[in-house]
């Protein structure tokens, strides 16, 4: 039988429960407190079901909950399946970040019943185990969903509990990541033969020691040796894996691997060989060093035509490099990166980076773009050449010594490149000479288009326009100057700098470019003079207080009289007020703000003089209608980043990130 008031509305019972236990609450003593407390949970019970109602109402909550349950997967943090770290900024996410993304997507369990019942019934929601973030409670509602495990990798403790539990499941196991630096006890790949089973799903593999536990670096038997669908595999200090069948693999990570037992060339490439749909291979302190006891057939070679990024970091020498590249045949869109010890050995003869055969090489043909920075080793963290990107661009990012640039520069094939940025930031007695500028330019006969990076290098700029300069042969005279025919006139700029002056030319005939295969026609008064690079049109120079802007309009006259003018400069002003950063880091707290805004000014003076010296004559007409200066066009850039495309995008690499930062 229906209660009393059953057939009043909902509206009107809540009306009447307002008014009785308002005007006649004095009355409920002759209530006991049993009875009180029963209708107190009954009235508990008749709000829980009205806010109910309030959220089945609402737009969110009409979608079907298996659409809800994806939308609430969006929300958790999920890690690459290859090299699981956080991204973001110039190195991984702290801790806390991935802790602090974890805990508001648990906060969904709070919001109301219906998406608590949702999340909990949701299998998938609960497929990431992680050792530092109730991996208990994740195992048990993960039920039977394909699982995603982190053991060490994020906090370093693992007990032994969880990891036999986890091991249980190893056939239910997508991703496995296994850091061993919080393990004590006995050696933990114990626990990983003797515990785990086969592991069908499994298609990504993490593990991780100190080395200790690595005897001869060979990796013991893991899921039975059975993982059929493994294609992600990084592994630290192990050299070597008998007992598992790593085949058939897209990415491959080798890192920290003890000299003694790292493999033969021929044996890593027999063990390439058999996964030639690779992606991405990485060997950091790792691979193919020691030698092998018979010599390499020249013809062996390992094709791997999928591969997109390939990582080769801190090897011995660059001959070893070389070795193992010999026998590789590398796609046209593979991006490599040399980088670490070979180029921090300033005495190593990296002629030998390369084989001298790059026929199988094809990711290092045609490049059309080359970035050439020398920076000290006070401010350059970690040097590396790569070769990248699409047009092929070649990057060259180190210290450099004088006796490698030549070597270097020889081994790739730069003969189609049309852009060249340049920048040396080394101190002043260590710069690159005039002549030095002019092998690398006699390397590019092509070019169309210079940078010169070299704000705050004094001199620079003037040293790399001397290369450019016309120069004669042996029995010719020396250059002229377009104004006068003195080439004195070329030290006239108001820059106190003698670095590369005009007055000496190089006269060794093996410099001197052919440029008759180029469409390049001299005036006959100049037919013994010669010029690099004669297709040069565009230069792009950072600006700075020691622009040599008279020599800049010299150069392009003087290139312009033989037929081969710089039509286009362009000139980057770095920053609105430039010196803001070097008082703050120059003169600390102490610097009077009045000091840097003089400096500014000046600095601003200057570049409204280079301006007006630059843009003389530009787009005025002479009466035969021809330009009255070399220069077309003239455009200052202001608030541009420093420096830019010195290094690429893609650096640092993921794997730089990983085996340098994510165990510091």
């Amino acid at each position: 039988m229906a209660p009393v008031g059953a057939k009043l509305s909902m509206q009107q019972l809540v009306d009447a429960i307002l008014y009785k236990t308002t005007r006649r609450a004095g009355k409920a003593y002759k209530y006991s407190v049993p009875e009180l407390d029963v209708m107190e949970q009954k009235l508990q019970v008749a709000v829980s079901l009205l806010r109910g109602a309030r959220n089945a109402i609402q737009p969110i909550n009409k979608l079907p909950p298996e659409l809800l349950s994806l939308i609430f997967g969006e929300l958790q943090q999920e890690l690459p399946s290859f090299l699981p770290m956080l991204e973001g900024g110039p190195g991984p996410v702290p801790v806390y970040a991935y802790d602090n993304q974890h805990k508001d997507w648990l906060r969904l369990l709070h919001v109301c019943r219906q998406w608590r019942g949702i999340l909990a019934t949701s299998p998938h929601l609960w497929s990431t185990i992680d050792s530092g973030l109730i991996p208990a409670t994740f195992l048990k509602r993960s039920m039977a969903a394909p699982l995603t495990v982190y053991l060490g990798v994020r906090a370093q403790e693992i007990s032994h509990k969880l990891l036999t539990n986890v091991l249980h499941n190893s056939s239910r196991l997508e991703e496995f990541h296994l850091s061993t630096d919080g393990w004590d006890g006995a050696p933990i790949y114990q626990s990983l033969s003797s515990f785990s089973s086969a592991a069908p799903l499994l298609t990504s593999l993490t593990i991780l020691t100190d080395g200790e536990q690595a005897i001869d670096g060979v990796l013991p038997v893991v899921f039975a040796g059975e993982t059929p669908n493994l294609r992600q595999l990084c592994l630290k200090h192990f050299t070597s894996w008998p007992s598992n069948s790593f085949e058939c693999l897209t990415h491959l990570c080798l890192y920290n691997q003890h000299e003694s037992s790292r493999p033969t060339t021929s044996a890593f490439l027999d063990f390439l060989a058999s996964s030639p749909r690779l992606q991405n291979l990485s060997l950091v302190q790792a691979g193919p060093t020691r030698s092998d006891d018979a010599p390499i057939p020249r013809d062996k070679h390992v094709s791997l035509p999928f591969l997109k990024e390939f990582n080769i970091g801190d090897w011995p020498s660059a001959q070893l490099i070389s070795r193992l590249l010999t026998h590789l045949m590398l796609p046209s869109t593979t991006d490599m990166y040399i980088w670490g010890d070979p180029l921090n050995n300033t005495d190593d003869d990296l002629s030998l980076l390369l084989p001298a055969d790059i026929s199988c090489l094809r990711n290092i043909h045609d490049i059309k773009r080359w970035y050439f920075a020398r920076q000290p080793r006070v401010i350059l963290d970690t040097p590396f050449i790569a070769v990248t990107g699409s047009p092929r661009t070649l990057y060259m990012y180190g210290t450099f010594s004088y006796s490698q640039i030549h070597p270097v520069i020889s081994s790739y094939p730069l003969g189609q490149v049309h852009t060249l940025g340049v920048r040396d930031s080394c101190g002043m007695g260590n710069r690159m000479p005039q002549t030095m500028w002019t092998e690398i330019f006699e390397k590019v006969p092509l070019l169309e288009s210079l940078q010169i990076l070299a704000f705050r290098s004094f001199s620079i700029t003037r040293t790399v326009l001397t290369a450019l300069m016309p120069y004669g042969s042996p029995s010719s005279p020396s250059v002229l100057s377009p104004c006068n025919g003195n080439s004195s006139e070329l030290g006239s700029d108001h820059d106190s700098s003698s670095s590369g002056r005009g007055g000496s030319r190089p006269t060794n005939t093996d410099r001197v470019h052919d440029t008759s295969d180029l469409d390049v026609k001299p005036s006959s008064s100049a037919a013994a003079l010669r010029v690099l690079c004669p297709l040069l049109h565009t230069l792009t120079i950072e600006h700075d207080c020691s622009l040599p802007a008279y020599f800049i309009s010299t150069v392009a006259s003087s290139r312009a009289a033989l037929g081969s003018p710089i039509s286009h400069l362009k000139v980057l002003v770095f920053d609105r007020h430039p010196y803001d950063s070097r008082a703050s880091s120059e003169a600390g707290g102490d610097r009077d703000d009045s000091e840097a805004d003089e400096e500014y000014l000046v600095y601003m003076m200057d570049t409204e003089d280079h301006k007006r010296l630059l843009t003389r004559g530009v787009g005025q007409k002479a009466e035969d209608d021809s330009e009255t200066g070399p220069l077309r066009e003239v455009i200052f850039e202001y608030n541009i980043p420093l420096s830019m495309n010195i290094v690429p995008e893609t650096w640092p690499t993921r794997v730089w990130e990983w085996t340098r930062r994510m165990h510091v």
